[in-house]
């Protein structure tokens, strides 16, 4: 008799995987395809949506195709925020995908804002007034791209995109559909308040259930298609942090997910809603499991801060003498973590993070002096972007919320160095997840809980995750970063209107 095997999609900014998992959580099977990120114009970013379903359906043949003694179940989908794709009756993509960076909606955030209220749209929406959420972006394509928009049958995120690609109704979750801030997160369904301010119905959005419902099952002829079993169960998912948290086993009070990847992301576990958090413009939305809540505080200057100085400096001469760029262990080969770097860097290349909330921050990077060397550059990127990340952690600890440890998860949680740098300036213990592709764990587990493969959320963590020795802080690095994080934010504010061009 073939043993179950539990499948998890993850859908990112930078590429797609497809895990295959047992009920003890053992990987067995896993694919990763990357996809470049286009640059169209200025504060433009966006994905071709066909190459990211190609990945997806590439790595679903590859995974089922090497599975021997196991047969796939069930699967579920974490999905990038924000990302939005216009579609016609067909399912054609009708244009690319702007992604959660991408900045052309800035002006109708603003006259959203005007409209109703910082305070009342984060009171019904749970989001920070920002360029980043999804209806931004479908108010931008409503203006500038009109016959577009008159084309358009239906704006889809990409987990939706994913479910109807797959013969099944586009459904969406909460926690995705908070990500649009088109949202009510109190009510459950979309806002009628927003969509009239911005022009725009809830006809053309898919329907929102509850995460971990069966969607239904995969029609023979895609699942034929696919290398597929017949009847493989595809259950709702949702946002890709929220699920990389269950994926980490972060479900409960006290917990909270560091996020090392291309964008770095803070979740943390909360009872509801709080008008503390609008305060520092901290997300607040739906868990992907139910009655739980999460806040989230981001950075999109993560690992992609990082591959653009290991890019541009490399070629500027200030790398390898060959000019070829290192990887991450070469970059790091020199870091000094016994002190702190001497330099300060604001990794806002994409504006600043969740707290500060100025999608018109620009970097920076002062110190500099002949004695810096190449692993104090390498490590004041490093520091920089854990600094707006610790902004995040003093706001929430501000709030009331109590973290007493970091789970960590993404590309990130391989490098000891990063997470001692990590843990010696945020002052708490950080915990890497053995299976750090968390999103895909999360889908994994949240797909056997609907199927009944586990009685409960509990019992899956308790089963399937493992978590590795903690990286603890050292008290003196600590102290020390303590006093460059209050520099930190004395330099962006004095930077602030030096650097406001657009």
């Amino acid at each position: 008799m073939r043993k179950t095997a539990l499948l998890g999609l993850d859908l990112g900014t930078s590429g797609t995987k497809v895990m295959a998992f047992d009920l003890e959580g053992r990987e067995l099977a896993r694919f990763y395809r990357a996809y470049p990120l286009a640059n169209p114009a200025p504060g433009q970013f966006e994905l071709d949506p066909d190459e990211v379903w190609r990945a997806a359906a590439d790595g679903l043949r590859h995974v089922a195709s090497n599975l021997d003694d196991h047969r796939i179940e069930a699967l579920s989908i974490a999905a990038q925020g924000e990302a939005v794709i216009p579609i016609d009756r067909t399912g054609k993509a009708l244009a690319m995908a702007p992604v959660s960076a991408d900045q052309r909606g800035e002006a109708h955030a603003e006259a959203l804002a005007t409209e109703l209220g910082d305070a009342w749209i984060y009171g019904e929406t749970g989001q920070p007034v920002s360029s980043l959420p999804t209806i931004t972006k479908l108010m931008w394509w409503k203006t500038e791209r009109p016959a577009l928009h008159e084309q358009t049958s239906r704006y889809l995120c990409f987990g939706e995109l994913a479910l109807f690609r797959l013969g099944l109704e586009p459904t969406i979750d909460p926690s995705m559909a908070a990500r649009t801030m088109a949202f009510g997160i109190e009510r459950g369904t979309w806002s009628a308040e927003i969509l009239d301010a911005a022009g725009l119905d809830a006809d053309r959005l898919p329907p929102i259930r509850p995460s971990g419902t069966i969607v239904g099952a995969i029609p023979d002829t895609i699942a034929k298609s696919l290398s597929l079993p017949s009847g493989v169960q595809v259950v709702l998912g949702g946002h890709d942090q929220p699920m990389a948290a269950l994926g980490a086993g972060v479900i409960g009070p006290s917990q909270a997910l560091y996020s090392i990847g291309t964008t770095e992301a803070i979740l943390s576990v909360v009872d509801g809603p709080s008008t503390a958090f609008g305060r520092s413009n901290i997300p607040c939305y739906p868990h992907v499991l139910a009655d739980r809540w999460v806040t989230l505080v981001g950075n999109q200057s993560g690992g992609r801060l990082l591959a653009w100085y290991r890019h541009n400096m490399t070629l500027a001469g200030i790398g390898d003498g060959d000019h070829q760029a290192p990887d991450f262990d070469d970059l790091t080969a020199t870091v000094d973590l016994d002190r702190p770097s001497g330099l300060l860097l604001l990794p806002h290349f994409a504006g600043s993070g969740s707290v500060l909330n100025d999608p018109n921050a620009k970097g920076a990077l002062v110190g500099l002096t002949f004695d810096t060397s190449p692993g104090d550059l390498v490590k004041a990127v490093l520091e920089g972007i854990t600094f707006e990340q610790a902004l995040g952690v003093r706001a929430l600890e501000e709030a009331g919320i109590k973290i007493d440890r970091l789970h960590a998860v993404g590309g990130g949680a391989h490098s000891s160095i990063w997470l001692q740098i990590k843990a010696d300036i945020l002052g708490l213990p950080i915990s890497p997840v053995a299976i750090a592709d968390a999103p895909c764990l999360g889908a994994a587990l949240l797909a056997g809980i609907a199927i009944g493969a586990y009685p409960s959320p509990e019992e899956a963590v308790a089963r399937a995750i493992t978590i590795r020795p903690a990286v603890p802080p050292v008290a003196n690095r600590n102290k020390a970063y303590a006093n460059m994080l209050e520099r930190y934010r004395e330099l962006y504010q004095a930077l602030r209107a030096l650097c406001s061009w657009n």
